[in-house]
């Protein structure tokens, strides 16, 4: 089984974020067409609230998808940071048999990038 992850994106003052509304409707997308199987959620709160990772929630449930396939990392305040936190998610994930993971618009590059050895989709 596969693990998205969706990277946060500002929560803008009204709402509404263009960025984080395209990464996790295209997750979704992938989800419903059986290619991933999780979804890591990543996003703490930023200059307005509420946490990315909620917002992100909010769009999920709204189109059914599970409780139990999402997973929430609502720390992080940086890319970096939605990085290092979910991969201590996922390894908690690969240990319970989940093997493979997918990364959705991956935006670092370097040592995290081969250790996480992702496969890059643009949303």
């Amino acid at each position: 089984m596969a693990i998205g992850i969706i990277l946060g994106a500002a929560v803008w003052r009204d709402g509404r974020s263009p960025t984080l509304r395209r990464r996790t409707l295209h997750a979704l997308t992938l989800y419903n067409g059986g290619h991933i199987s999780f979804l890591v959620l990543c996003g703490g709160v930023g200059k307005h609230p509420p946490s990315e990772t909620a917002a992100m929630q909010k769009i999920l449930r709204g189109a059914g998808v599970r409780d139990d396939a999402m997973v929430l990392e609502n720390l992080s305040t940086t890319t970096g940071e939605n990085i290092r936190f979910a991969q201590t998610l996922i390894n908690e994930i690969q240990r319970q048999g989940h093997c493979n993971f997918f990364h959705n618009n991956l935006q670092i590059c370097g040592p995290t990038m081969t250790r996480l050895n992702p496969r890059v989709e643009p949303a």
